[in-house]
């Protein structure tokens, strides 16, 4: 996959996690840990990255570390695309 599939994918894994937010709350995400996933989300779903410009490495281990302790197959995919990601930005 090229860099432009990658920031792709950020948008698209970031604009589900908002889209999804009400399944992700049944299964268990609450409090404040909503605000951060939004915050992280929307940092990703509307901003373009490179490694020129900026990182989105940052947003990335923040969403996964809000749905790493959410049960539920909604966060759990989210996460393993998330696994992906991290490592595809660390590897670049």
């Amino acid at each position: 996959m090229t860099i432009i599939a990658d920031a792709t994918r950020i948008r698209m894994v970031a604009r589900t996690a908002i889209v999804e937010l009400d399944a992700l709350v049944d299964d268990g995400l609450f409090g404040p840990a909503v605000d951060v996933l939004i915050d992280h989300a929307e940092a990703l779903a509307a901003a373009p990255f490179s490694r020129a410009t900026r990182d989105p490495l940052g947003h990335l281990c923040g969403l996964r570390a809000v749905l790493e302790g959410t049960a539920g197959r909604t966060a759990q995919g989210l996460v393993a695309t998330l696994d992906d990601l991290i490592a595809r930005s660390v590897a670049v």
